[in-house]
């Protein structure tokens, strides 16, 4: 085993038949060059803020350790680690790295980069191959997650709720030009899930991307795409059933469906475009997966009204043209134009890293959220669709 490691992350949960694991491939773009330097090994991932140690053991007690992370529990993961072996020098990127506040002391063997792998090695960015080894602990006939990086950046960048606006540091905008379509050279006789790594769908990526995604058995697609007007005419323009295939899942997030908290929130949407792109993906081939964020201060009745009058006119039939919806509730994150905004009941926090402040809002708001989220649930119902995140507690209530 290499002194030098490169470590990755996964999740596995238990799906219908199968095993589902999300590989968090952090070191694709880079695959060729971390091997000239060192070993690259998976490491399961565990959500909990609360953690002080893991029974984990590194392989090696003296070296360097490159950590892509995520989230920003990898990054706690990562401050035990350098507690627990001293003599290993951590060198930590990846999404989680600008976005998150240091609110704590780091041990002194933690180095936090905004830089990619390839700009800390001094080569130009996706100037290597993406490859993509399924690890050797998978077995086949499961289901595998792999993102295939397009760009790391949101060309909308207005979201009130989003930490991403207001970072303080320069993150370099890295975008892939030369799309080769590697994932089709994956090794695996089990279903791929290809997620396709950006913030939002560009309009270069629904003219030259989606139409010549490779298909083949087994393999899905998953976009996240932002449901206003420019990227609606750019669709438009496409062979619809080209862009809104049976392979291919689309993400939206509605947040709260009433044209004035899209102003207010920043979004960019109106309640028109919005549902003429969600009829017209589910009226093709195409899945889309909505999600919803619950704990506004300053929702009305009328917008609970405007939702609801939202769902109803959804023209989607009773299948599965809709996979799933996705219910959050409102997380101040640090850098977001929210924060500061909220009164504060509780300050979460994974060892030195802030993930966000859950706020308080008054008994009569609190109401109307319930309200909303009661309509998301009776729809999907009605509807027969699967709810992410049902069961879970909203400002201390249990979802029925």
């Amino acid at each position: 085993m290499s002194d030098t490691l490169f470590v990755k992350f996964y999740t596995e949960n238990p799906g219908k038949d199968r095993m589902r694991y999300a590989l968090g491939n952090g070191f694709s773009d880079t695959h060729d060059l971390c091997k000239n330097k060192g070993d690259i090994i998976w490491v399961k991932h565990v959500n909990d803020k609360g953690a002080t140690e893991y029974n984990d053991e590194l392989p090696i007690s003296k070296g360097t350790v490159y950590v892509s992370a995520l989230f920003v529990f990898h990054l706690n993961r990562v401050n035990i680690w350098a507690k627990k072996y001293p003599n290993i020098n951590f060198i930590v990127g990846g999404p989680a790295v600008p976005y998150t506040k240091v609110i704590g002391k780091l041990p002194s063997n933690i180095t936090l980069t905004n830089k990619s792998v390839e700009e800390w090695f001094g080569v130009d960015n996706f100037s290597y191959k993406w490859k993509f080894e399924v690890p050797d602990f998978i077995e086949e006939n499961n289901v595998i997650f792999t993102t295939y990086m397009l760009n790391n950046f949101c060309y909308w960048n207005k979201c009130t709720f989003c930490s991403h606006p207001g970072c303080p540091v320069e993150v370099t905008n890295r975008i892939r030009k030369n799309i080769d379509f590697e994932f089709k050279d994956i090794e695996y006789n089990g279903k791929t899930r290809v997620v396709l790594g950006t913030q939002a769908i560009l309009q270069e990526h629904i003219n030259n991307v989606l139409p010549n995604l490779p298909r083949k058995p087994g393999r899905q697609y998953q976009a996240f795409i932002k449901a206003d007007k420019p990227q609606l005419k750019e669709f438009k323009k496409q062979n619809l059933n080209d862009v809104f295939r049976d392979d291919i899942k689309y993400t939206i997030g509605i947040e709260f469906p009433s044209n004035r908290m899209w102003k207010r929130m920043r979004k960019g949407y109106d309640r028109n475009t919005v549902l003429e792109f969600i009829n017209l993906i589910v009226s093709h081939e195409s899945k889309v997966s909505l999600s919803f964020i619950v704990g506004w201060k300053d929702i009305t009745q009328q917008d609970v009204d405007e939702a609801e009058r939202f769902f109803q006119e959804l023209a989607i039939p009773c299948n599965d043209s809709i996979s799933n919806f996705e219910m959050h509730e409102l997380l101040i994150t640090p850098y977001s134009k929210l924060d500061g905004q909220y009164n504060i009941v509780e300050t979460i926090s994974a060892g030195p890293f802030l993930v966000g402040y859950v706020p308080t809002i008054g008994d009569d708001k609190i109401s109307l959220n319930l309200k909303y989220r009661d309509i998301i649930l009776k729809y999907a119902d009605q509807k027969n669709y699967r709810v992410e995140n049902r069961h879970k507690k909203f400002f201390g209530k249990e979802v029925g």
